[in-house]
C-alpha cells in the first residue's frame, strides 16, 4: 500500500509539472453564432493551450473566474477528453447549465463586459495560468497570437480548437492599401490615412450611412458590435466598437 501510495504521489508530480505548459489561449465571452456545443447551443468558452511535449490531463485542476475563489469548479476525473495533448487543445463551455453536465462544462458563465479567469492546480492554491480581459464583442475572440505568447489581440475569424489565426483584426487592417485606428474603437472617432468612401453596414447587414470622402468618421451614435465597412473602390473592411 505505501509504495502504491508512493507511485500515485509520483504520477501527480509529474503532471504538476508538466501542468505548467497550459495556457489559456483563446476566450470568447460573447458566442451567438461561431461554435456550438454537442447540445447545440452557443455558450461561453475558452480554450486551453498545452504547448509542452507531453500530455497533461487536467481532471482534478480547478477553473475559476474568480482569482482568490480558486475551487469554484473541479475538473471531473474518469474522462479522456480531459488529457490535452502536446502541442493540443481543449474547449471548456462557461455556460453555468446543471442540465448539461458534462468534463468540458463549468459552473459559470464569463461576462462579456469583462473579467477573469484561471486555471488552478489540484492543491486548489498554485495558478497555473490567468487572465484578466475587458470588454469584449459578440462573435469576436480574445486570443494569444501567436499561441501561447503573451501578445493579446481581437481576432475577425476565431479557431476554437486549433491555432489562432495569423489574421487579427490589427493584422487585417495592416494588409490593406488604406490603414484606420484604432480599431477596435474605445472613444468616439475613427481615422483614415487618405480620403475614402463608402457604405457602413451593421453585422446583420442593414445599411447605417454612406460618407463621402471622408479621412475620419465619428461613432457616437453607433452601438458596440461589428460593423463592415464597403468601400466605394470595391475593398471591404471590418470594424469594431467597444462600450465607451
Amino acid at each position: 500500500m505505501k509504495n502504491l501510495s508512493l507511485i500515485l504521489l509520483f504520477l501527480l508530480s509529474q503532471n504538476f509539472v508538466f501542468s505548467q505548459t497550459l495556457k489559456i489561449n483563446e476566450i470568447m465571452a460573447s458566442n451567438a453564432s461561431i461554435i456550438s456545443d454537442e447540445f447545440g447551443e452557443y455558450n461561453d468558452w475558452f480554450e486551453i493551450y498545452n504547448y509542452g511535449n507531453d500530455t497533461v490531463n487536467i481532471a482534478g485542476f480547478y477553473i475559476t473566474d474568480t482569482i482568490g475563489n480558486n475551487d469554484k469548479h473541479q475538473i471531473p476525473a474518469g474522462y479522456a477528453i480531459t488529457k490535452i495533448p502536446p502541442q493540443g487543445y481543449l474547449i471548456l463551455w462557461a455556460d453555468n447549465d446543471t442540465l448539461q453536465y458534462g468534463p468540458t462544462h463549468l459552473s459559470f458563465k464569463l461576462s462579456a463586459g469583462g473579467e477573469q479567469i484561471g486555471i488552478i492546480a489540484p492543491d486548489g492554491l498554485t495558478i497555473i495560468d490567468s487572465v484578466t480581459f475587458g470588454q469584449q464583442i459578440t462573435d469576436i475572440s480574445y486570443g494569444r497570437y501567436p499561441n501561447g505568447n503573451n501578445n493579446w489581440l481581437y481576432f475577425n475569424f476565431p479557431t476554437p480548437g486549433a491555432s489562432n489565426s495569423n489574421v487579427s483584426i490589427e493584422e487585417d487592417n495592416a494588409q490593406k492599401t488604406f490603414q484606420y485606428f484604432p480599431n477596435p474603437v474605445s472613444e468616439n472617432v475613427v481615422s483614415f490615412n487618405e480620403e475614402i468612401s463608402f457604405k457602413l453596414f451593421n453585422i446583420n447587414g442593414k445599411f447605417i450611412n454612406y460618407f463621402e470622402n471622408v479621412t475620419e468618421m465619428h461613432t457616437n451614435d453607433l452601438q458596440q458590435g461589428m460593423y463592415l465597412m464597403m468601400l466605394d473602390n470595391g475593398m471591404q473592411a471590418k470594424l469594431v466598437i467597444l462600450n465607451k
